[in-house]
C-alpha cells in the first residue's frame, strides 16, 4: 500500500526593509557568508538601512555573473524567492569547501525560525531554496547534481528526503527527513563554516 502524504506548496517569506525575525537573522547570516558588510549591528533580525543596502549590493554582484539562475534581478534590497533563489544558487555554486571562518551562532538564529517547515511530497520555492542549500553541502549530504537536476523544481522527492536525513545525521539531530526549525537552523548556521566569501 502506497504511502500517502500531506503535500502544500510552499514559499520562503518576502523580506523588505522594516522586516525583523528569525528570518532576518538568516538572510544576514547568509550575506556574511559572502563577505558583504550588514553594518555594526550585525546579526540582530532587523531588516534595517544597512541590511538593505546588503542585500542591494548582493544584487548587484550577482547581476556581474554572466549566466546564472534565475537571471538579473532587481536591485531593490527586496528579498522575494528570486532574490531568495540567488542566496541559495551562490551557496551551492560558490560554498562547497570548508573555510575557517570565524564562528559564531547569534541567537537570532538559533532554535527557531520563520521558514516553512518541509517534508516530503511538498513543492514550491521553498523547496527549491532547500535543494539548493543541500547541494551546497554535497560532501555530507550526498546530494549530487544529478540528484539535484532530478528534483529540482520537481518536489520534495525520494532524494531530497535522503540527503535531509544525511545531513541530520552528520550535525547529529534527530533524522526524520523533514526540515523543521533545527535542521533549517544547522543548514544556516553552517554556512560561514564553508563559504569561501564570494558572490559568484
Amino acid at each position: 500500500m502506497r504511502s500517502v502524504y500531506m503535500t502544500e506548496v510552499k514559499t520562503m517569506p518576502i523580506l523588505i526593509q522594516g522586516s525583523n525575525g528569525p528570518a532576518v537573522g538568516y538572510l544576514q547570516y547568509l550575506l556574511v557568508s559572502y563577505g558583504i558588510d550588514i553594518g555594526q549591528g550585525g546579526i540582530d533580525g532587523i531588516f534595517g538601512q544597512y541590511t538593505m543596502d546588503a542585500v542591494m549590493k548582493f544584487q548587484e554582484q550577482r547581476n556581474a555573473v554572466p549566466g546564472v539562475n534565475p537571471g538579473e534581478l532587481e536591485i531593490d534590497g527586496v528579498v522575494d524567492s528570486r532574490t531568495w533563489n540567488a542566496l541559495a544558487n551562490n551557496f551551492c555554486r560558490t560554498c562547497r569547501e570548508s573555510a575557517n571562518n570565524e564562528d559564531g551562532y547569534p541567537a537570532v538564529v538559533k532554535g527557531y525560525t520563520e521558514l516553512p517547515v518541509l517534508s516530503k511530497g511538498d513543492s514550491g520555492e521553498a523547496v527549491k531554496f532547500l535543494q539548493q542549500m543541500l547541494l551546497g553541502y554535497e560532501d555530507i549530504s550526498r546530494f549530487d547534481d544529478y540528484k539535484f537536476y532530478t528534483e529540482y523544481g520537481n518536489g520534495y522527492g525520494e532524494y531530497t528526503v535522503e540527503a535531509v536525513k544525511t545531513f541530520q545525521s552528520c550535525v547529529g539531530i534527530e533524522i526524520d527527513g523533514i526540515v523543521g526549525p533545527l535542521t533549517w537552523t544547522n543548514l544556516f548556521l553552517g554556512a560561514c563554516e564553508r563559504c569561501n566569501r564570494t558572490v559568484g
